[in-house]
């Protein structure tokens, strides 16, 4: 039976993590829901959109594939506030879940016009199809 054939709900997965050192390569290992038939897009947003804007790049997995390959822009990411929240996703297509691994790696960069101080936190939102 192909995934398109199974009756599906549309979910939100939210992951959450801190960039503590300026510099350094924070890499996050999520698990997805066992009931995720695939992901459909990503989000990325910030406690500090600038620093998130200038700062990173990343690479993703899903399942072990490589999605998002190492040193991608997060500003590719992101949008102004002028943009609808359902139009702000990076859309993937049907991505099947393999294994179900999400692996994320963010590398901090330093940049003039925004200065690391005491850090920030990173957010993932995905779009997923889970079985209903």
């Amino acid at each position: 039976m192909d995934n398109q054939d199974i009756k599906a709900v549309e979910r939100y997965p939210f992951f959450q993590f801190k960039v503590e050192e300026a510099g350094k390569l924070v890499t996050k290992d999520w698990e997805l829901s066992k009931r995720t038939v695939r992901i459909k897009g990503i989000q990325l947003s910030s406690s500090y959109y600038d620093k998130l804007f200038l700062r990173g790049t990343l690479k993703v997995e899903i399942g072990g594939e490589e999605i998002i390959p190492e040193g991608f822009p997060c500003r590719a990411f992101l949008s102004t506030g002028d943009v609808s929240p359902s139009e702000r996703f990076f859309h993937l297509g049907d991505v099947p879940p393999g294994d179900l691994s999400l692996k994320f790696r963010f590398q901090d960069n330093d940049h003039v016009r925004a200065p690391f101080e005491n850090g920030y936190e990173i957010y993932v939102l995905l779009i997923t199809d889970e079985k209903a």
